[in-house]
């Protein structure tokens, strides 16, 4: 079934698409690893209180992010 990733719930274990606003305040996590780490993976290390993760409520330290992708807007349609 398919979900709004901008409200879908993340079931542990399972690999999930969400979509998040950073808006003014930023995402706000803090990441360690990578690809070329000992880790091979990008972990959240901390959820800022402020950041757009933590109002939105669905990722936590800990959490494995497989894939990021920023869509930019700039300027106008008329």
């Amino acid at each position: 079934f398919a979900s709004d990733p901008a409200t879908c719930p993340i079931i542990p274990g399972c690999e999930t698409t969400i979509e998040i606003s950073k808006g003014r305040t930023g995402l706000g996590l803090s990441i360690v690893g990578g690809s070329d780490t000992l880790l091979g993976a990008i972990i959240i290390h901390e959820v800022y209180e402020e950041g757009a993760a933590c109002k939105d409520g669905r990722l936590w330290a800990g959490d494995q992010i497989l894939e990021s992708v920023s869509h930019f807007c700039t300027g106008e349609w008329n």
